[in-house]
């Protein structure tokens, strides 16, 4: 991990807080796995949008020079707001990069200009935002196995590295829990590539220690979390066997599951009563191209239904923190 470029993202705010309290701000870019994007044939951006109007407030595009830049898998933004995380690299996709081609662009969320271009080994994927155990804000990047994070608060230095060797086995997507002292990741023994035909685990990595605690009977490729807010349990999809998995935190072990109603599940959320869990039907391992939601009632462990949402390969889902919404 190095940097590569390092600007002074000063000047005029590109738009208004004040007019715009509550902001969902999401990726451009190619895309993938189906219909491409006439527009961002090259660049990778954000856009800004009202999330209580749902108009685009405004909206950035980057470009580092490369003959096609990697298209964002997720993006995040630090915890005070301060700076947006973009995922790109030399090549379409996080994982076509060129050597020592992956990049993350680190934004200046006032005024939309780079302030930092941060090198990996491999195409960055997802970016998470959380203030650890300690009262530390944190951004953990996911960049192939490697996972790296960065403190916002110091100039974005990256002040832990880990992957592989310290899971014994491949990582996916990662995320902290909602204590912040937690790193949980979802495990496939020998890769994506043969996660339908082995079992797969997920990774507790203890931030203040080190040490990883694997947990089993979590399915054969462990994908999106979620967490209560009291820190008792964790919810884990599992994209190749279509089921997720409520985890014990204090056992480390899998004390229910269930289908979730929807093909190759990927990310998963919580309502804010924790009632219900919704799961993204990518179709993850198979089509890459689902555009649905399933309900997961946790009291009872079921699926409830299905539904259709339109558009395709949506891999994501994130909760309004306006109560009402």
């Amino acid at each position: 991990i190095r940097l590569l470029a390092d600007y002074d993202s000063s000047g005029p705010a590109a738009w208004d807080p004040v007019e715009h309290p509550l902001v969902f701000i999401t990726s451009e870019g190619r895309g993938y796995a189906g219909t491409f994007s006439e527009t961002y044939t090259k660049l990778a951006g954000i856009q800004i949008i009202d999330a209580t109007t749902k108009e685009i407030v405004t909206s950035a595009s980057y470009d580092l020079g490369f003959e096609v830049m990697g298209t964002p898998h997720g993006m995040g933004i630090s915890p005070d707001g301060a700076y947006i995380y973009l995922p790109s690299g030399d090549g379409d996709q996080p994982w076509r990069v060129k050597p020592n081609g992956g990049r993350l662009l680190v934004v200046n969320a006032k005024t939309l200009k780079l302030e930092k271009v941060i090198g990996s080994p491999t195409g960055p994927h997802h970016v998470k935002a959380f203030t650890d155990w300690q009262g530390n804000d944190r951004v953990l990047v996911e960049a192939g196995g490697l996972r790296y994070l960065l403190d916002p608060k110091d100039d974005n230095k990256v002040v832990m590295q880990f992957g592989p060797l310290d899971f014994n086995a491949s990582p996916y997507q990662s995320d902290p829990d909602a204590t912040g002292k937690y790193i949980y990741s979802g495990l496939t023994l020998g890769g994506r590539g043969t996660a339908p035909e082995l079992l797969g685990a997920v990774g507790k990595l203890d931030l203040e220690t080190g040490r990883v605690t694997t947990i089993t009977g979590v399915g054969m490729y462990p994908n999106g979390f979620a967490f209560t807010a009291d820190g008792k349990y964790t919810y884990v999809s599992d994209s190749a066997g279509d089921r997720v998995y409520k985890i014990d935190n204090a056992t480390n072990k899998a004390i229910a599951n269930t289908q979730t109603g929807v093909p190759g599940p990927y990310n998963i959320a919580l309502n804010w009563d924790e009632t219900e869990l919704w799961v993204v039907g990518k179709g993850e391992m198979t089509y890459n191209l689902g555009g649905s939601l399933g309900l997961v009632d946790t009291r009872t462990m079921r699926a409830v239904r299905d539904y259709n949402i339109g558009g395709q390969t949506i891999d994501h889902d994130i909760l309004s923190p306006d109560l009402d919404a």
